[in-house]
């Protein structure tokens, strides 16, 4: 499976490295696209560039990729796709997900709460989440943080998305949001689109695109993979590939 991770990895060589920009052109889509995403799948929206559908790179994450410095050549090197991977074990073993329930209705909480059970059942792997219910005074901005909030936005088709934190902090994703606009679907829909979610959260990126770093070990391809672009409908449960990725990636 080529589960791909959030590390896609860009030459940095003199000779090998692509210009960013032209005067006239947006120089943070230039970032994306010289990252290998394909221009028809960025988006342009409020919060910055919705990236295959669920990936929000916001400027604060691209802007250290434009620098002409040794710390642009770090990003690039590392993690050009906004999220260092693998991340931090001690975050990723330590997942707190905020379910903010002012925002969220029951039907989703219910779902997130399976989808973290079922990160929870899997063995071999340091992976483990909890949640956690917003109360008044509540922070969630520490590096194993994670807000989940839903919103109404009827200016994309996207069912939800996730925002990496920048490049190198070894932190797992700043936010999970689910979009209230669009159609649910089944409950089995919402676990699956959970699921899918948080795995961008720990740092894995799409299953069938070239975005992202091989997984030696794993299966070349698997349609049905949790984190597959084509998931929406397919059956919420982690492949045999699935589990392989997760356990190389943040072995027990």
């Amino acid at each position: 499976m080529t589960l791909s991770i959030m590390s896609f990895l860009i030459s940095c060589t003199e000779n090998d490295r692509t210009s960013i920009a032209p005067s006239n052109a947006d120089p943070y889509k230039e970032v994306l696209l010289e990252m290998g995403f394909q221009e028809e799948y960025i988006e342009i929206v409020s919060g910055g560039y919705l990236v295959e559908g669920d990936l929000l790179y916001t400027r604060e994450v691209l802007e250290p990729f434009l620098q002409n410095d040794e710390t642009a050549d770090k990003h690039r090197s590392i993690c050009p796709s906004g999220s260092g991977f693998p991340l931090n074990i001690d975050n990723v073993s330590n997942v707190e997900f905020f379910l903010d329930h002012n925002t969220l209705p029951t039907f989703w909480i219910i779902q997130l709460k399976a989808a973290i059970d079922e990160y929870n059942a899997l063995e071999g792997t340091a992976i483990s989440m909890r949640w956690r219910k917003i109360m008044p005074g509540t922070t969630y901005d520490g590096p194993n943080q994670c807000l989940v909030r839903a919103e109404y936005n009827y200016s994309t088709s996207a069912n939800a998305w996730v925002q990496p934190r920048p490049c190198l902090s070894g932190e797992i994703g700043w936010e999970l949001v689910i979009n209230l606009a669009t159609n649910s679907g089944s409950p089995e829909q919402r676990k699956q689109i959970s699921m899918h979610e948080m795995a961008h959260v720990i740092g894995f990126h799409h299953t069938n695109t070239s975005q992202g770093t091989y997984i030696s070990g794993t299966c070349v391809d698997d349609p049905l993979s949790i984190v597959h672009t084509d998931g929406w409908g397919s059956p919420p449960v982690f492949t045999t590939c699935d589990v392989e990725a997760f356990q190389l990636a943040y072995p027990d």
